[in-house]
């Protein structure tokens, strides 16, 4: 299966972009479609063998839309639609203020009737607006009608077609309506509901590139080319001709252009864009390199591992592009209604105006066309269109600057409502690799040194951390002679002395005996010095300083943490303890982490798992939330569905916060769009009439459903700034 973005033309509502899916979903070989009204897009998965493209373009033509293929996309495709949105608005606001103000001259103490002609010059000046600036709902409207397809536009349009059309019959023939009540015509509501719809979309597509902002500028971190290295010299060369092994040169101000490992040099490298760390990393020969990354200080030389859509950028971007075209379950609820909505709006307008022509009072006419032009405005279902999408979007930005990647919008719901949180120990309270804590000795530095010495050539990760300990701290390392390496410890000759290191059995082994003890809860090595004991080296995998900080901040959120370990009791309770976790279940295996979560599911808790190895995998995938650490294991983060960059527990808690907030914004969003038009489609129809006389205009209608529209897109825009 493959997957694309397809762009498209001519969304407006929620009843569009579940059109665009249903026709898609059709095709063969379409596995899944999610269309985005804050993007103009679609998401598509699909199987190339069965569609393809050319396929998939038409199956969008089908639906009533404009499919742009990629070769035709340029940057400025947003631009030029919004340039296009705000001279169809200023054309509406310069040839429309004149409507008004004839039209509400009266109100304004302008003596109308001193106006020569008045009616024409308003009919002339609002013909500009309906057939210029309306265009941009008619055209969609009268192509889609053919087909039976109904959305937004077609409300704008029959709206304002039938003020226009009425004022236009009550110029030409005025005795004719004279005679049924009807005097003015109603241009000043045709110009001013285009003005204003259109000055909302101007507003949308100002706020929609707002909340586009954090992803859509993941796509030019990489840089285009490469300062490449080899037997000839180094040579700049486009990034798409980098193959895996070329060594590339990297200099202090530039950005890596695919991933990679040092080999020589070293290297400052601000690592923000994936981490969220404000804090540049220092890159050594066998560190990683990543594409984005920006070069602080430094020059080094490093080999090409990963290239093009292999690379961790390109991976970024993927699940955030897969978060931000996904849907909330929620969501769903809303494109099902949306889907009915225009018909049923239709259907309403018509049966408000009915009512009007057989009730109302004299004149009747004017009062059921307003009724029916109301209606149809004031229903347009942008802001319905625009709740959940809008709010996912900014959120899968906020999480990707805070370095956390969210899989779907369905992560997104599932994780607001997240009460226990599983951890496991090593790698994610933790850090994964052992260091040396403490050592008791006469003289620790000396024995530091000959311990060094004598681990130097051990593979062994205990061996390792005493050795990078040792260099960390400035330590000169001599050489070792007649190593030798056995179950539980080594033996070596460092500057004439025979020095062991091991278990405290191993010293037993060689007649050793020791006074030294073991540290409850670390990994102890014994050190002895031409036969006498000369002290013991303490290790211990750290904690991670972040840990105790987020523990604290998940409880303050009402969240319970819970320890679960393959690691012994005393381990963990000592871990729990140091960080504020009281419910500790240790020595589990794979099987035992599952069973936890599936019994604490049944308990009605819902519960998200963060792991970082492969005996972590099935836990995150039977978790309501699986969160893996982006330094653990491929299969661990596969099955996650929120991944931390940088390994850092203490975007925990904002990963878990931003998904509350979002939840609460979904929410607020769709209450706001559903109420509007619950409460605004009975006003429009004049429920109230008979009660204070008060029937909404069509110019009232067009102000309201604009707002609406900008009021979610704010809301959502919350997410950007909101503290987490």
């Amino acid at each position: 299966m493959q997957t694309s973005n397809l762009r498209i033309s001519g969304m407006h509502c929620a009843a569009c972009t579940g059109r665009v899916e249903r026709k898609l979903l059709r095709a063969d070989g379409v596995e899944s479609a999610s269309a985005s009204l804050a993007t103009h897009s679609v998401y598509v998965r699909y199987d190339p063998d069965k569609i393809n493209m050319a396929s998939l373009g038409e199956a969008i033509e089908a639906a009533g839309f404009k499919y742009i293929p990629e070769e035709s996309h340029n940057a400025n495709d947003l631009e030029e639609e919004t340039r296009q949105l705000k001279r169809s608005f200023w054309v509406a606001f310069i040839f429309g203020l004149p409507v008004f103000l004839i039209s509400m001259g009266g109100m304004l103490g302008i003596p109308t009737n001193a106006i020569p002609f008045h009616q024409y010059i308003e009919l002339a000046l609002a013909s500009v607006v309906f057939f210029y600036s309306g265009s941009q709902f008619s055209s969609i409207a009268l192509r889609n009608l053919p087909k039976g397809v109904f959305d937004m536009n077609t409300l704008i349009f029959m709206g304002t077609a039938s003020a226009y059309f009425f004022s236009l019959f009550v110029v030409l023939m005025p005795a004719f309506w004279a005679q049924y009540g009807v005097h003015m015509p109603y241009f000043d509501s045709v110009v001013v509901i285009i003005a204003v719809i259109l000055l909302g979309r101007v507003l949308e597509s100002r706020a929609k590139a707002n909340v586009a902002e954090s992803v859509t500028r993941l796509f030019d971190l990489a840089p285009q080319t490469a300062i490449v290295v080899n037997e000839n010299g180094e040579s700049e060369t486009d990034v798409r001709s980098i193959t895996e092994d070329m060594t590339i040169r990297l200099r202090p101000g530039s950005a890596v252009p695919v991933d990679g490992k040092l080999t020589s040099g070293s290297c400052t490298i601000d690592e923000s864009i994936l981490t969220g760390e404000s804090v540049p990393v220092d890159k050594h020969a066998g560190d990683p390199v990543y594409t984005g990354t920006h070069v602080a200080s430094g020059t080094a030389d490093y080999a090409a591992t990963s290239i093009g859509a292999n690379t961790v950028l390109a991976a970024f971007i993927r699940q955030v592009e897969e978060a931000v075209y996904s849907k909330a379950p929620v969501q769903r609820l809303a494109d099902k209604i949306a889907s009915v909505f225009v018909p049923a709006v239709i259907a309403i307008a018509t049966v408000a105006a009915i009512t009007w022509l057989i009730l109302a009072p004299a004149p009747a006419l004017p009062r059921a066309v307003l009724a029916f032009v109301t209606v149809l405005i004031i229903a347009c279902p942008c802001a319905l269109g625009l709740a959940t999408p809008s709010a996912i979007m900014a959120a899968a930005g906020r999480g990707a600057k805070e370095g956390i990647l969210i899989r779907n919008g369905e992560v997104l719901e599932n994780a607001g409502k997240v009460d226990t949180v599983i951890l496991d120990k090593t790698g994610t309270l933790t850090k994964g690799v052992f260091e040396l804590q403490k050592i008791d000795a006469d003289s620790p530095t000396d024995l530091l040194r000959l311990a060094a010495a004598a681990e130097y050539g051990s593979e062994h990760p205990l061996a390792k951390a005493i050795v990078h300990h040792a260099i960390a701290t400035g330590i000169n390392i001599p050489a070792a002679s007649e190593f030798s390496n056995s179950t539980g410890g080594v033996q070596a000759v460092v500057e004439g002395k025979l020095i062991h290191l091991g278990t405290k059995g191993y010293l037993a082994e060689q007649g050793i005996d020791t006074p030294y003890t073991a540290e409850e809860g670390y990994s102890t090595f014994y050190a002895a010095i031409d036969g006498c004991a000369a002290g013991r080296l303490i290790l211990g995998d750290s904690l991670r300083e972040e840990s105790a900080a987020a523990i604290a901040k998940l409880k303050s959120y009402g969240i319970k943490p819970i320890l679960l370990s393959g690691d012994n009791k005393s381990v963990c309770d000592m871990v729990a303890a140091a960080i504020g976790i009281e419910e500790v279940y240790s020595e589990a295996k794979p099987a035992d982490k599952r069973a936890l979560i599936l019994k604490l599911k049944a308990e009605g808790r819902h519960v998200a798992m963060v792991g970082d190895g492969i005996n972590d995998a099935a836990a995150l995938s039977e978790a309501n939330v699986g969160i893996a650490m982006s330094g653990g294991a491929d299969i661990a983060i596969s099955s996650a569905d929120m991944t931390l960059i940088g390994s850092n527990i203490g975007k925990l808690p904002r990963a878990l916060r931003l998904s509350q907030l979002t939840g609460k914004v979904i929410r607020q969003n769709l209450f706001w769009a559903f109420i509007y038009n619950v409460l605004g489609i009975p006003i429009a129809a004049g429920a109230l009439y008979p009660i204070w006389q008060l029937q909404l205009t069509p110019m009232v209608g067009g102000i309201a459903m604009a707002f609406s529209s900008v009021t979610v897109l704010s809301n959502a825009l919350r997410l950007k700034r909101i503290k987490l």
